[in-house]
């Protein structure tokens, strides 16, 4: 879904880079998929030049199979995405839900609604899983700029109430316990 995205619509593939760049610590230069070596470490650069990776492997593997999600962190080299943070992950596959939208995803479309009136909705319990506030809050944001272009409608839960303060748009219902 990230080669597609960055593919078909750069527009929307650079604002997921600035919200990635907000939610990860350290730097982020961009988001890619990288081929994955067969037998390989999957350490992007590290298995293509034949550099051994953790594990000690080295060599050109023969052939890729599959894709993996690398960030680019500059001079830093690409970090594979499976190495984040919990919360980092999670921020990185919610939003690339919100940005992709129904023209990306496969999706049944509903026979009696026109096509322009088309709308994914999202619904994500602990939205805010294993984020810090911050995180949560852009999260919250983006979605809030998403469902207003009309392409995603979202009902999530949070523990945390306080991130969506102050957004317009958003409503919140305690229900509480």
């Amino acid at each position: 879904m990230l080669e597609r995205t960055s593919q078909e619509c750069a527009r929307r593939h650079a604002v997921l880079v600035a919200a990635v760049r907000e939610a990860c610590a350290g730097p982020v230069e961009g988001l890619r998929a990288v081929p994955r070596q067969a037998g390989g470490t999957g350490y992007g650069a590290a298995d293509a030049a034949g550099v051994a990776g953790p594990g000690g492997s080295s060599g050109p593997q023969a052939g890729a199979v599959g894709v993996r999600a690398v960030l680019d962190r500059g001079a830093l080299g690409e970090l594979p995405v499976e190495q984040l943070g919990d919360g980092e992950l999670r921020f990185l596959a919610l939003a690339l839900v919100l940005l992709t939208g129904p023209e990306v995803l496969a999706m049944d479309p509903v026979g009696e609604v026109p096509s322009a009136h088309q709308q994914m909705t999202v619904m994500a319990d602990g939205m805010d899983r294993c984020m810090d506030p911050r995180q949560a809050r852009e999260l919250v944001s983006l979605a809030l700029r998403m469902t207003d272009r009309g392409h995603v409608r979202l009902l999530g839960t949070v523990r945390d109430p306080s991130v969506a303060e102050g957004l317009p748009g958003v409503q919140v219902l305690h229900l509480g316990v």
